[in-house]
């Protein structure tokens, strides 16, 4: 008999395993990766599942159920999807679930529905009136009936259930269905068409449009055949009953990029200087050996890394093969993807969160079948189901978004070493600023080398300033626009060229104080101050989304008025405006782009001139390619430099590397000046000298010396509970069952630190706590984690506590 092995939908972790279940000989086609419903737990509630991997058994060696029925005709996961799956949920602490819900696009969930009905005739009144309370529900989750009936219900409910006198059926439901049209085809010959229409003179002038327009084998769609014809759809209709055209639904992809086509212009065949070129060859013979390999590109701000990257695609798509493409952010996919779609049309796929659930899925579909073979995309898109395929490539590998914050909290580039390693392909990381890990993997062998010294056509990096804002504190300025930064922006917009101004702070103050009593407004849920945004004029926690309106006096001591501190974009763009009223500015940052395509729209409006000045977050930073920039201003670079967190160094030079090239990627030279309280900081003279090397090799006599990442792993385990002593409590008691194994096993190379409230204490009205440990993460010690965190969630005095476990968190707090 076949046995199917398992992962059922569930958020337990203690909970969470395989499950064996027989596969009846009516449903021959399940196999791996099949989605299906089985009967769980003791009241055999029907629940789904995903088969995982499915093999022939001689005699089960104890009882198993069978699964109930098959959800879809076709594959879900591929069976290297389906190793992925329990990669990730070895490697991160999710459950099976949650895997599967990362690998896979969100219009493919479904939600179980479930209806209830009397399995007799009910004489118990009390009965009789639940039974038709509960048919009102029509068809819901069982969760949604219990919250609609009263404690002494659901106890009534319950044991009707138990008792039989309740029929529980269960029946899965789409989120997301499949987009349809309904389109017409001719169905008569022409002879017969002419026939027809010379026997009715009347009605020819309609008829006769729809005839026209059809043609032979072209089906149209029966809404646009209604409008060139200018008639109803009553007209279609009576020509389908009078045997001439008939129509049927037929599926239709929503795609974002529909009209999108690739161009002679952009076919056309590319130059590449001698350094790109090495750095082709010795990838083109990597990616030709058919076996698992890993390369870094290292090359400067502008010096082409994307052409490498076109290169490499045509080779792969040349052999049948393909491939998917990363970005840290959604703001850099509009150029990229402009530039693939000109040069390979529906050969790509675009996958990210702006899109629409439909959108994602239709895009995922196209990459299943087979219609797309390179996929661009953010993190999620590490798990795109490509078809042959043999290469990964990570543009700005260093980038903190590619690790996911929520669960499953896997990075990007384990998932594509695990599937490069499982396709026998090439994982290429590409940065001018690589990760310090990957920098050191390359150095050491592990990671082939490749380096790109120079801009793109010899072009020169730009020249870097900096600016000291206490001579301007010296000379009464005191603003967020220093007096060398405003000259340069005279200067910058005299010549008709364009400025990125770069701030990591969103809002209009940091936060709101009494000067008098010392007071600062806090969110009430979070251990945060809260920051005012002068657009709504509210003050807004970033961490819960709490909002309030400004006291107009101190609720502390009553005396004086609150005054604003610090600053963030809405600020610096209201000083801008005040400074240069003649010029345009676009502020780009979340407040201002959370409708869908903002980031497209504003992007292409600011290159094609729109605009003078584009001032923004992150989003600013990285990937743009444009022209007329010649001008590059930081306007607060402290901010980066002395975060509590052993990374505050890699992150800001990157970040101020990434963000000064910018400028002068075109034939105008390019200038970037940075603002700063602190010109002695090492970072920043890093950062002047355009020394990679010198400030990395630095950086890893620090890590090494302090015992960081890469010299070994750090695991965050955080405790979250609406009681503050039952937080510290969880996280005493973890931190003293895990010394005792360690102790036990004898488990070497393992630092655990004291338990203790985590940087931020409170967030959305929860206590946190945290235990970190340094260690080298080993199978063994996962397996540990894996244990421990089990039995954490079986504790019953631990019910209403939340424990996350992290491997190398992106955030420290």
């Amino acid at each position: 008999m076949r046995v199917a092995t398992i992962a059922i939908r569930t958020k337990i972790y203690s909970a969470d395993r395989l499950y064996d279940y027989i596969v009846p000989p009516s449903l021959a086609q399940a196999q791996a990766g099949c989605r299906v419903l089985v009967p769980f737990g003791k009241g055999d509630r029907m629940t789904e599942g995903f088969i995982l991997a499915c093999e022939e058994q001689m005699q089960p060696q104890q009882q198993l159920k069978a699964v109930h029925a098959l959800i879809d005709a076709e594959p879900a996961l591929t069976p290297e999807l389906c190793r992925v799956v329990q990669f990730v949920r070895e490697r991160t602490f999710c459950t099976y679930y949650d895997a599967i819900c990362a690998v896979l696009p969100t219009g493919f969930r479904i939600r179980m529905t479930e209806s209830y009905l009397p399995t007799g005739e009910l004489k118990d009144e009390r009965e009789r009136v639940l039974a038709e309370k509960i048919a009102l529900f029509g068809k819901a989750d069982l969760e949604t009936v219990l919250a609609g009936l009263t404690a002494e219900e659901q106890s009534l409910f319950r044991r009707m259930l138990h008792e039989g006198k309740l029929l529980r059926k269960a029946q899965p439901q789409k989120q997301i269905s499949d987009a349809t049209a309904r389109f017409a085809r001719l169905s008569a010959t022409a002879e017969e068409v002419a026939r027809y229409l010379a026997g009715h003179e009347k009605i020819l002038r309609k008829h006769e449009k729809v005839m026209d327009i059809l043609l032979p084998g072209d089906p149209v769609p029966v809404t646009e055949l209604c409008y060139l014809a200018g008639v109803t759809v009553s007209v279609v209709h009576t020509l389908e009953k009078r045997g001439l055209l008939e129509t049927y639904e037929q599926e239709v992809l929503r795609s974002p990029f529909a009209r999108r086509e690739a161009s002679e212009e952009g076919r056309a065949p590319l130059q590449y200087t001698p350094s790109q070129q090495r750095a082709i060859d010795g990838l083109a013979a990597l990616l030709a050996k058919d076996e698992a390999a890993a390369a870094l590109l290292l090359g400067v701000t502008g010096s082409g890394k994307t052409l490498v990257y076109i290169a490499l695609c045509d080779i792969a798509l040349r052999a049948g093969k393909g491939v998917i493409l990363l970005v840290p952010e959604i703001a850099l996919t509009p150029q990229l993807t402009d530039r693939f779609y000109r040069r390979y049309g529906t050969e790509v796929a675009v996958l990210h969160s702006a899109l629409s659930t439909g959108e994602r899925y239709d895009e995922w579909k196209r990459i299943r079948r087979g219609e797309a073979h390179i996929v661009i995309g953010t993190r999620s898109a590490v798990f795109a189901p490509v078809q042959n395929l043999s290469m990964i490539l990570m543009d700005e590998e260093q980038e903190g978004t590619y690790k996911s914050e929520m669960a499953p909290r896997y990075h990007a580039r384990d998932v594509a070493k695990f599937r490069m390693k499982e396709h026998r392909g090439l994982l290429l990381l590409g940065s001018a600023t690589p990760d310090i890990g990957s920098y050191l993997a390359a150095e050491r062998g592990k990671y082939r080398l490749f380096e790109l010294g120079k801009r793109f056509n010899q072009r020169a990096l730009p020249a870097i300033e900096i600016s000291d804002l206490r001579e301007d504190l010296e000379h009464g300025r005191g603003g967020v626009i220093g007096a060398r930064l405003e000259m340069a922006l005279r200067e910058t917009l005299e010549k008709g060229e364009q400025a990125i101004l770069f701030l990591n702070r969103r809002g209009y103050n940091t936060h709101v104080g009494c000067p008098k009593c010392g007071y600062i407004s806090q969110c009430p849920n979070c251990s945060v101050s809260l920051t005012y945004h002068s657009a709504n004029h509210l003050l807004m926690c970033h961490y819960c989304g709490h909002t309030e309106e400004v006291p107009e006096r101190c609720p502390s001591c009553g005396r004086g008025r609150l005054q604003h501190f610090g600053f963030g974009t809405q600020k610096a763009e209201e000083e801008l405006r005040q400074l240069l009223p003649e010029a345009r500015i676009l502020r780009m940052d979340t407040d201002t782009t959370t409708y869908k395509n903002a980031h497209e729209k504003y992007l292409y409006a600011f290159q094609a001139g729109e605009y003078d000045i584009m001032l923004g977050t992150q989003m600013v930073a990285k990937g743009l390619d444009i022209e007329r920039v010649t001008l590059v201003g930081v306007l607060f670079a402290d901010a980066m430099l002395y975060l509590d967190d052993y990374r505050a160094g890699e992150r800001a030079y990157a970040m101020l590397t990434q963000v000064t090239g910018r400028a002068g990627r075109g034939e105008r030279p390019g200038r970037a000046l940075i603002q700063t309280y602190t010109p002695e900081s090492r970072i920043l003279k890093s950062v002047l000298t355009k020394d990679y090397k010198s400030f990395i090799t630095e950086e890893l006599n620090f890590r090494r010396a302090m015992l960081f990442p890469p010299y070994c792993d750090i695991y965050a385990l955080t405790f979250t509970s609406e009681e503050e002593e039952r937080a510290m409590q969880a996280v005493q008691e973890t931190a003293r069952y895990l010394a005792l194994r360690i102790r036990k096993e004898k488990l070497e190379n393992i630092l655990l630190f004291p338990p203790a409230p985590a940087p931020i204490a409170r967030i959305g009205g929860k206590y946190r706590t945290r235990l970190l440990i340094k260690c080298r993460d080993t199978a063994r010690l996962r397996q540990l984690f894996s244990e421990e965190l089990a039995a954490f969630f079986r504790a019953r005095k631990f019910q209403k506590v939340t424990q996350i476990i992290d491997r190398n968190p992106v955030s420290m707090l």
